[in-house]
């Protein structure tokens, strides 16, 4: 199993959370959310993240060694930058990190 590389960033349809740590969102995320599934997490490469849920607590895991959803992740953060009029969501140029780093001024 692949360390995970924070942030966390969860897409919730148009909608993006960023934890800047494991704990904080395994704090962050109900439980009922997590068992829910109605939303994908990534950490800062891509890497798609599973959450597991208890009646009282979260946890959070990197099933996959290489990160197969950073192309759906950009393409949510370049969504999400672009309801927000941030120029860089439509700079070719601006990679994922850059995308991340842009999303985090908006945290």
């Amino acid at each position: 199993m692949q360390e995970i590389k924070p942030p966390i960033i969860v897409v919730d349809d148009t909608d993006i959370m960023m934890f800047e740590s494991i704990k904080e969102a395994e704090q962050g995320i109900e439980p009922v959310d997590a068992k829910a599934g109605d939303f994908v997490a990534y950490d800062a490469e891509g890497r798609v993240l599973r959450f597991d849920a208890t009646h009282w607590r979260v946890t959070i895991k990197a099933p996959e060694d290489v990160p197969s959803g950073r192309s759906d992740l950009e393409i949510a953060l370049r969504a999400y930058l672009k309801a927000l009029a941030e120029p860089l969501s439509e700079d070719e140029k601006c990679d994922l990190p850059c995308l991340v780093n842009a999303c985090r001024r908006f945290r």
